[in-house]
């Protein structure tokens, strides 16, 4: 079980390095290369024709017709929202399109995207090479037919986090999903429902509002966003809390398959008692220990459930606030490699995690929908506010979910090269 359970998250870090490449575009090998190196300093104008085909990835079905409008977004990832262009053109009769003279500059990156069926699809990122001017680029995007079953989606990851900073035990917990079928789920009534624990309360979703991205059920909540086909499209980061006297039965009702699951809690005073969850180890991060528990292949009609008692018997800050990354052994000789979620599939989530209590603490400078200028190498600190401030802008509609998409994957890229080189 153990070794198994590593195996999947393990398999779950490459998942979301890929998924940082793409917005909604099918898997492919280009989008699991590592991160784009950053641009020159000194850019030069490059002059280029844009070209690319639509194709639709369900059996049997049409490719689109003509006519199907496409946009080439084209930025300076160096100037986090500045220099943002996008062009417009339309779908020729044999699938492809064409964005000729388009004037760019080198190591600005380039996307082309199309709404089909309601969904929004993208190419692949490229990055603009420098070389000789009037070059050609291929962006190439896959398509989906739409339906509102949901079989075919399944719980890739979950993963649960505990802050013990106020009266209450907040939760956050990220879900990793997979679509594994052919074709884009779609149901504005509610695309795949999450049951939340009883007494559950202050309930909020990152970067998602009610009645728009999720709708509030019986049991919990319902997405309503689309789901693309493809492992680990789609990513769920939600927190509330439960009332908290120093124990708790938690008890989690699951409504879909989940194959992995991964809890966190701190060693230094809280204790973790369940018969489905195996203890996995310590991890530490930020200098402090964490405990980390797991099971695999839990099925729809089961609970996540577990007992938690305790306090931390010091400040332990929330992973990822403050910088500091997964170590690769804790005292006494633990090889993270042997858990199989250090700065891979912890790392990430710590990122993930980390930007989510930065805004929900109130602790981002700047004003809302701004970002900062990174005139120099930013610090840790620095990139998980500037994600703050993207995702900020994004919510109010001052960025366009592709550039957004695109500048976010390349932040947290950036803030884990920074965390991977502190191991």
């Amino acid at each position: 079980m153990k070794l198994r359970f590593s195996v999947l998250l393990a398999a779950g870090a490459l998942t979301l390095l890929a998924l940082a490449l793409m917005v909604v575009s099918a898997p492919s090998a280009a989008a699991q290369t590592a991160p784009t190196p950053e641009p020159a300093a000194t850019a030069e104008p490059v002059t280029l024709t844009v070209t690319g085909v639509i194709t639709n990835g369900t059996a049997g079905a049409a490719n689109p017709a003509a006519g199907l409008k496409v946009n080439l977004h084209s930025f300076n990832p160096q100037d986090n929202l500045g220099n943002v262009t996008t062009l417009t053109t339309t779908l020729s009769a044999d699938g492809s399109f064409t964005f000729a003279n388009v004037a760019t500059q080198t190591g600005w990156e380039m996307a082309a995207s199309t709404e089909y069926n309601g969904v929004l699809y993208s190419s692949s990122l490229s990055t603009v090479a420098a070389g000789p001017l009037a070059g050609t680029v291929s962006l190439p995007v896959t398509v989906y037919e739409t339906t509102t079953e949901t079989t075919t989606v399944r719980v890739e990851q979950m993963h649960v986090f505990f802050d013990f900073s106020t009266g209450n035990l907040g939760v956050v917990e990220l879900y990793i999903l997979t679509n594994s079928g052919d074709r884009a789920v779609v149901n504005p009534s509610g695309t795949v429902e999450f049951a939340l624990p009883a007494g559950a309360t202050d309930f909020q979703v990152q970067g998602e509002l009610e009645g728009v991205d999720y709708v509030r059920t019986a049991l919990g909540f319902a997405e309503t966003k689309p789901i693309a086909p493809g492992v680990g499209m789609a990513q769920i980061l939600l927190s509330f809390n439960l009332p908290y006297s120093g124990q708790l039965d938690f008890a989690q009702a699951l409504l879909r398959p989940v194959s992995a699951v991964g809890v966190l809690v701190p060693e230094n005073g809280v204790k973790l008692t369940s018969s489905l969850l195996q203890d996995e180890g310590v991890q530490n991060m930020q200098s402090n220990p964490y405990r980390v528990y797991g099971t695999t292949d839990l099925q729809p009609g089961s609970s996540l459930s577990f007992q938690i008692s305790g306090q931390p018997s010091s400040v332990v800050p929330t992973p990822g606030l403050s910088g500091g990354a997964a170590n690769s052994a804790a005292p006494g000789g633990f090889d993270s490699r042997s858990l199989g979620i250090g700065i891979g599939v912890l790392g990430i989530v710590v990122v993930i995690v980390g930007v989510w209590f930065y805004r929900r603490q109130g602790q981002a400078g700047a004003a809302p929908g701004k970002t900062r200028e990174p005139a120099e190498p930013l610090s840790e600190d620095d990139l998980i506010q500037t994600i703050a401030d993207l995702d900020d802008a994004f919510e109010a509609g001052e960025v366009e979910a592709p550039v957004y998409e695109r500048r976010r994957a390349k932040l947290k890229a950036q803030l884990m090269e920074l965390m991977a080189g502190k191991k």
